[in-house]
């Protein structure tokens, strides 16, 4: 459990299987998905970190209620406050930290009785636990020492008797199930173009062939809901700014890197390309594509022939003129 309490802690929003599966013991895998822990986004080798699972998952292993807060997407550097539940018929508040020196401070100065829930022992000194243990206002409890595999589900492994999550077990589609590239034969990122045709669809481009796509078709759309993620937001916002990207749209600095790195995934899957599809970031500029852009409309127009132009122009689906 410890390689992905590791990740969680860290704020990382993508699971690089190839780097955390060997460190993960035998079933651990399976039961992190079995949990909804890890999220199958299409692409070979990656899987999405669903903070929102965890902390579910959080409540129900000690029985806290949410009260109607909100549950969190990501993790955040603050303390988050998860719910209430009873010790001693006497309510205590449930915290999640990501686990940094910071905040644990910070949680160590609530005023009332808290189990704070900590990802690994990275910043716990023997000094913390002392002043924290189980007879503390403010308790301090580490996941990657209390939460293990027992049956195929993540289970709180401090109690005499292994107890799961009173939540149903995922079905998870094959994590190495992956199609094979959308265009055959070798291919580079400058030889590939992509058009927005509208905000559900591109058209790509590669050589003299040419193939619609979907957020589906990308691996960046809902597993259950097959809506597109953020990453295909993303995309079609580079498609929009000739091939840059320089916004806020998606968060600060951490969270657009983070949704960078889910679409670089995704499509170095889809096209079968090994290489980085993005330059680095340089200040001022941003983020630019090494693959050509457009929003496709006017360039689908100039393609038109001079008869097909006339009719949609009558229909108004076009504008007169070139």
């Amino acid at each position: 459990m410890r390689p992905f309490l590791e990740l969680l802690g860290d704020g990382d929003s993508l699971a690089d299987l190839a780097r955390i599966g060997p460190r993960l013991a035998p079933g651990e895998l399976d039961a992190l998905r079995a949990e909804g822990f890890l999220q199958p986004m299409g692409s070979r080798g990656f899987e999405e970190v669903s903070v929102p699972d965890v902390i579910r998952t959080l409540r129900a292993l000690w029985g806290a209620g949410s009260g109607g807060v909100r549950t969190r997407s990501t993790m955040s550097p603050t303390p988050m406050h998860l719910g209430w539940f009873e010790i001693d018929d006497e309510p205590c508040e449930l915290v999640l930290v990501t686990g940094d020196a910071r905040s644990l401070a910070t949680a160590a100065r609530r005023r009332h009785r808290a189990l704070v829930l900590v990802p690994t022992d990275r910043a716990v000194t023997p000094e913390l636990r002392a002043r924290h243990d189980s007879r503390a206002l403010v308790r301090f409890v580490v996941l990657s020492e209390c939460l293990g595999v027992h049956r195929g589900r993540v289970c709180r492994v401090d109690l005499p008797v292994p107890m799961p999550p009173p939540l149903p077990a995922r079905a998870h589609a094959p994590a190495d199930k992956a199609g094979a590239p959308i265009f055959d034969g070798e291919a580079r990122w400058e030889q590939l173009v992509l058009l927005k045709q509208d905000n559900r669809t591109l058209l790509a481009r590669f050589e003299r062939r040419s193939r619609r796509l979907t957020a589906q078709d990308l691996g960046l759309a809902g597993v259950r809901s097959r809506k597109p993620c953020a990453p295909f937001e993303m995309l079609m916002t580079f498609c929009e700014n000739d091939g840059c990207l320089k916004t806020r749209r998606f968060g600060n600095a951490a969270a657009t890197k983070a949704t960078l790195s889910r679409l670089r995934a995704g499509l170095k899957t889809a096209f079968g390309i090994d290489s980085d599809p993005f330059h680095d970031f340089q200040r001022g500029v941003g983020w630019r594509a090494r693959f050509g852009v457009s929003e496709g409309e006017r360039e689908l127009e100039r393609e038109l022939s001079a008869g097909a132009r006339a009719v949609l122009e009558r229909a108004g689906k076009v504008r007169g003129g070139r």
